[in-house]
């Protein structure tokens, strides 16, 4: 999976200091958001769960959702996804 997000960072010409100073998200299906980068969670219920990250926030809205896993700055989270927000 990384070797896909090297490609996708090449392929857009930002800067990988950029990219790696902040935060990574991968919407999978609207089944699972894959988080690296975050510091804490904020909220959690079963039809949102916010989250601070190391630059802004993301919110994941939905149905069913839970933290499958959570392991250093990486978070997992599985459900029904509609929709996905972050401010800075």
């Amino acid at each position: 999976m990384f070797a896909f997000l090297d490609e996708i960072y090449s392929m857009s010409g930002l800067s990988l200091d950029l990219l790696n100073s902040g935060f990574r998200l991968i919407n999978m299906s609207n089944k699972c958001v894959y988080i690296e980068g975050f510091l804490r969670i904020v909220s959690v219920s079963q039809e949102r769960i916010e989250v601070r990250l190391k630059r802004g926030e993301v919110a994941i809205s939905g149905a069913g959702l839970r933290i499958k896993n959570m392991s250093g700055d990486t978070l997992m989270i599985v459900g029904e996804i509609d929709g996905v927000e972050s401010k800075r």
